[in-house]
């Protein structure tokens, strides 16, 4: 791992990552590289809680305002980039990065294809057509860093940032209008965030930056460490369990791996041990064993709680139903509600929650083969990257341990909490964007390390 001072592709240290830089050096990141701008959804203010209307036709489109910025920003996003990859020289990207991208776009036309028989069908071209733009964005992105890569740890705090500002809106906004970011049920108020700002992987993604920043000291520590307790907070708050269990398992990793860099192995792993139990003390003492009992069980007994809140039965439902219909049910044929006759009702699949489900359930066996190997491969190539460190001591090579280790990490996020989030799959959603943004850092960060190495070999040969 990098030490603390060290610097980090363009020459200042690590500690100087994010203040020194100024508001102005994000603006610049942002116009340099619009892809980040995918990430903040964008915020939609107004309810996302309310029913749909009963006199609203769910297989015919039907627009307002907030669904033309949410279109339409993604659509600019993707026409410069459409524009730039026009002008631009031929490259060859490495091939690892190639493939993934080249998967992407196979599922993508699966998705379309499977819109042919989707009970939305006008409707549901457009979500495939948002996926292509997504992919053209991404191939946009990978193609310009590899000719000129990025410092990738400022990058990686530039997609913080935008989630910081997308955490702060939903703050200011709470106080007045609530309805926009909470939901009360009998076990409590639960802060979602709504079309503002998806706590569930927004606040994650706070979370892991900041404690990256905070144990590799490439920041303030008071300031990584406020960045992390809020978002954290505001997490639990969310009562997401399947977020807060796949935020702990990513903590755990990234103090395994923090632990095993440098001396005092035993020690280290001692105070996260300990730090563990005082804070689980501490939040059994304020609330009481019983209450966060509640908040943790949602109030369900025992069969309710295993069965993942009545998921276990939908997955069977929609398990029995593709094995009978191999190619699915339509790309994204649920987005809002069952159409009433359709294959989700007549199979009594009210919900999925699960995206590698969701897949399976819109497009089929074909499309889950793709997608599982789009998600394996991602892993496979940034796994190998960051264990091969001759790559991070390539000269004037911008990637370091920490940054492919941060984003690694945010991935391993992204694939746990998919087992029950269904939205990762689906266009206009928040955890949609930020997923392929992360993949393409990944891809970016593995093709300059891979070229900077064979550029390396190559001078040594000559």
């Amino acid at each position: 791992m990098t030490q603390s001072g060290q610097s980090i592709g363009n020459g200042e240290p690590e500690s100087a990552v994010f203040w020194p830089a100024g508001k102005s050096s994000y603006l610049k990141l942002l116009l340099r590289y619009p892809i980040l701008l995918l990430a903040f959804g964008p915020p939609v203010l107004k309810s996302h809680y309310l029913p749909v209307p009963a006199d609203i036709d769910p297989i015919r489109p039907h627009f307002d305002y907030w669904r033309i910025f949410q279109v339409a920003l993604p659509s600019l996003v993707a026409a410069r980039a459409a524009y730039r990859l026009a002008f631009v020289h031929p490259i060859v990207i490495p091939r690892p990065s190639r493939n993934i991208l080249g998967l992407a776009f196979v599922l993508c036309a699966l998705f379309a294809v499977s819109c042919v028989y989707s009970p939305r069908p006008l409707v549901m071209i457009g979500f495939a057509f948002l996926y292509f733009l997504n992919l053209i964005c991404v191939l946009e992105f990978l193609i310009d860093v590899y000719r000129n890569p990025p410092d990738w740890m400022q990058f990686v705090f530039g997609l913080r940032f935008i989630c910081l500002a997308l955490f702060g809106l939903l703050l200011l906004v709470l106080p007045f209008k609530p309805q926009l970011a909470i939901i009360t049920t009998g076990y409590g108020i639960r802060l979602l965030g709504g079309g503002i700002c998806s706590v569930y992987i927004v606040c994650p993604v706070i979370a892991i930056i900041s404690a990256c920043s905070f144990l590799h000291s490439l920041e303030s520590k008071i300031l990584s460490a406020f960045f992390f307790l809020a978002s954290t907070i505001a997490l639990i708050a969310s009562q997401w369990r399947g977020a807060e269990i796949s935020l702990i398992l990513v903590l755990i990793v990234l103090g395994i791996e923090w632990a095993r860099t440098g001396k005092h192995l035993v020690i280290k792993i001692s105070m996260i041990a300990v730090t563990a139990v005082l804070l689980t003390g501490l939040v059994l003492a304020m609330f009481g064993s019983h209450r966060v009992w509640v908040a943790v069980s949602h109030n369900q007994i025992g069969g309710d709680l295993l069965g993942g809140s009545g998921r276990v039965v939908q997955w069977k439902a929609l398990l029995q139903y593709s094995v009978d219909h191999p190619l699915g049910m339509g790309y994204v044929a649920r987005p809002e509600r069952p159409v009433k006759g359709g294959p989700w009702e007549q199979y009594k699949v009210e919900g999925i929650d699960n995206g590698y489900l969701e897949v399976l359930g819109v497009a089929g066996w074909l499309a889950l083969a793709v997608y599982a190997m789009i998600l394996v491969k991602t892993v496979a190539l940034g796994w190998s990257c960051a264990n091969k460190r001759s790559f991070l001591s390539v000269p004037n090579n911008a990637v370091t341990s920490v940054s492919l280790q941060c984003t690694m990490l945010l991935f391993m996020y992204c694939f746990v909490e998919q087992m029950e989030n269904s939205e990762f799959v689906i266009p206009l959603r928040q955890s949609f964007y930020i997923q392929y943004i992360i993949i393409a850092i990944i891809l970016g960060q593995s093709a300059a390390m891979l070229s900077a190495a064979h550029s390396a070999d190559a001078r040594l040969t000559k």
